[in-house]
């Protein structure tokens, strides 16, 4: 769907690698146009393909199968970045677990403890979790995230709301957080709410969602 022009500006970071390794070509912009053509007619085909693939199979009177190609085209996963689709893969997890780990009033003694059990589970299942680990620079001091992912772009924070931390303590250390961090990295806020202190979950997510790189995952 791109043209030249802005398939140059997204994919500049790649092309500076291969565009002079391109034989035959006389200039960068020939290069990249060559390069863009040719992402551009395997676009189509993979479109034709999909296609013909609906037309075929998917019946407007039967359910599409559960983890098919049908069903990965109609929820166009492919649109979303990689980091987004590892955030709607992590928030179910934890929206299960959490409240599981807590039960019949078990409830975390500290974020730190809320941490330690969050690294548990998410090491059981990504094998590029760090966590306490001072991988971000921020006006040259190191900033330590709760989580990183190393594969991606994904820093994990999480947020405790008990009796002594109220919802706006931890609006402030989500809005701290995200001028620390750097616009390339998003941020998954996973704010762990048991006794309901936050009376609007859906504005307190929206509130940071619409203004800073990040996903915030009120739990409860």
């Amino acid at each position: 769907m791109w043209n030249v022009d802005h398939f140059y500006n997204e994919m500049l970071n790649g092309l500076v690698e291969v565009v002079d390794h391109l034989p035959g070509m006389s200039d960068e912009f020939e290069a990249v146009k060559h390069l863009w053509q040719m992402c551009h007619r395997y676009g189509e085909s993979i479109e034709r393909a999909l296609r013909i693939i609906r037309e075929r199979h998917d019946h407007p009177y039967a359910d599409v199968p559960q983890n098919s190609l049908l069903q990965l085209v109609a929820r166009r996963a492919y649109l979303k970045e990689p980091v987004q689709r590892l955030i709607e893969a992590i928030v179910p997890r934890l929206s299960r677990a959490i409240p599981q780990m807590f039960a019949k009033g078990k409830l975390p003694k500290d974020e730190a403890d809320l941490n330690q059990k969050l690294h548990a589970r998410l090491d059981a299942w990504r094998d590029d979790l760090v966590s306490e680990h001072p991988t971000v620079s921020f006006a040259g001091a190191r900033v330590i995230p709760d989580h990183a992912l190393t594969k991606t772009d994904l820093l994990i924070e999480a947020k405790y709301i008990r009796g002594g931390t109220t919802p706006s303590k931890a609006s402030e250390g989500i809005g701290d957080d995200l001028i620390k961090y750097p616009q390339r990295k998003h941020t998954l806020f996973i704010v762990y709410d048991p006794q309901i202190a936050i009376l609007d979950p859906h504005k307190f997510q929206h509130d940071f969602e619409s203004r800073g790189k990040c996903t915030v995952c009120v739990i409860r």
